[in-house]
């Protein structure tokens, strides 16, 4: 092995240090392959710089880019260009524990990381699980996950049955000059309330301070700002963060205020939105989640589809309410990606337009289109440089196989015809009672 392989704490936490370019081809396969990630490293160590350079300006390069000679243009996901870097930091949470890291990540948090996450696109069921009730989530919700995957709905809205306890892998730069970051996220968990019961995160958070301490030689008494509390009620909260209120705005300088939002969605469309770095999601109590046991119904489940869901819901509920009432704190692995969350959401109006295309944009999974995308837009509405690429460039990114319902019509509608034709209108919820 070239480079230099640390394990942190065994299974969850590693360090790898090597060449940059090898370290952002790492970063970018991990989240694009199947397979353990110390053979993606053999396979990136042994391609060699010139490769993984080359691979890394492919995939990170957009189609309106100027380009070196020889640079071939790519998808334009610049993530993979942040992850240049000479250290990274790999670990392995749960999906419910990534919602969580990823929550603090953000320029509010003062916590400015690059990483990226495995997609569960690229994995093939059945996916690890962290205990043996989301296993047994999983057993239960597999059959009609592929079968709803055969009849043609999208793997976004079929994953909607899976649990939370779902295990997935996390690449963070972790360069000496954000060792401080590390910290302050790590710090942000570590031995904190509710927290510091779940022992896959206490173990993560405890790789991620070692390496600090490793590195730096200290570890930076230092955490972010805003808090995700682990146990209370949604009463508390929604006072605390002021949900359901509107503050005034003096102007619509892009400058001078910000957006609020109120939101109330899945956790799957959460797990999107709190990697949006400019912006903040505040979340309701993790506690109230579970006991108001409330599921968005994607809309293309049909009847059946509903049916089955619900006996999937109300399984994942008993099990929640269950620990909840003995007092197992691991009660957040066994929610569903469909269960319904509160939560406020912050963004300086100046990185709307930004956010806005990116989760506007036709192949952007409707949930997030439609509950921050538009309300974003409609905050913002009138402003030329707000909304889908094909209002504010005049062109489309998507590619020919993309899913966006306008994808060979955009040249021929007015601005609300496309804005109107984006939309999903109708949302319906599951509550369990």
């Amino acid at each position: 092995m070239v480079g230099r392989l640390r394990s942190l704490e065994e299974n969850v936490a590693y360090s790898y240090d090597s060449n940059p370019w090898i370290n952002g081809a790492i970063s970018l396969r991990i989240t694009r392959f199947v397979g353990p990630v110390e053979e993606i490293i053999a396979r990136c160590e042994e391609e060699g710089v010139d490769k993984g350079k080359a691979y890394v300006q492919r995939i990170s390069s957009g189609p309106r880019d100027e380009v070196s000679e020889g640079v071939k243009k790519g998808f334009g996901h610049r993530m993979g260009g942040e992850m240049v870097t000479p250290r990274i930091l790999i670990v392995k949470p749960t999906r419910f524990e990534a919602l969580a890291l990823w929550d603090k990540v953000n320029t509010f948090n003062g916590i400015r990381l690059s990483g990226l996450e495995r997609s569960l696109r690229i994995q093939r069921p059945p996916f690890a699980t962290i205990d043996k009730e989301s296993k047994e989530q999983q057993d239960e919700a597999l059959p009609i996950y592929e079968e709803l995957l055969k009849r043609g709905v999208p793997e976004e809205d079929a994953r909607y049955l899976l649990p939370e306890g779902l295990i997935t892998t996390i690449i963070f730069d972790a360069s000496d000059n954000q060792l401080r970051y590390v910290a302050k996220l790590a710090n942000s968990f570590f031995e904190k309330p509710g927290w510091s019961q779940l022992e896959r995160m206490q173990r993560i958070t405890k790789g991620m301070r070692k390496l600090v301490k490793e590195e730096l030689g200290f570890i930076p008494n230092e955490e972010g700002t805003s808090t995700w509390d682990f146990y209370g009620e949604f009463e508390g909260w929604r006072e605390k963060v002021g949900y359901g209120k509107r503050g005034e705005q003096r102007d619509k300088n892009l400058f001078s205020w910000v957006v609020n939002l109120d939101l109330d969605g899945s956790l799957s469309m959460y797990a999107q939105a709190v990697r949006q770095r400019q912006g903040l999601v505040e979340l309701e109590p993790v506690e109230s989640i579970a006991r108001r046991a409330t599921y968005v119904i994607p809309k293309t489940f049909d009847r059946q589809a509903k049916k089955e869901y619900k006996k999937i819901a109300k399984l994942a509920t008993e099990i929640q309410i269950n620990k909840l009432e003995n007092g197992d704190p691991t009660f957040p692995y066994n929610m569903l990606m469909g269960q319904k969350a509160r939560a406020k959401f912050h963004m300086v109006a100046a990185n709307a337009p930004y956010m806005i295309t990116h989760r506007f944009c036709g192949t952007a999974q409707w949930e997030i289109r439609e509950r921050i995308g538009y309300k974003s837009f409609k905050e913002l509405e009138g402003l030329a440089e707000v909304g889908p690429r094909c209002i504010t460039l005049k062109e489309c990114w998507e590619s020919p196989k993309a899913k966006c319902p306008i994808r060979h019509e955009w040249t021929k509608l007015s601005r609300e015809e496309i804005i109107s034709r984006l939309r999903t209108k109708t949302i319906e919820d599951l509550v369990i009672e």
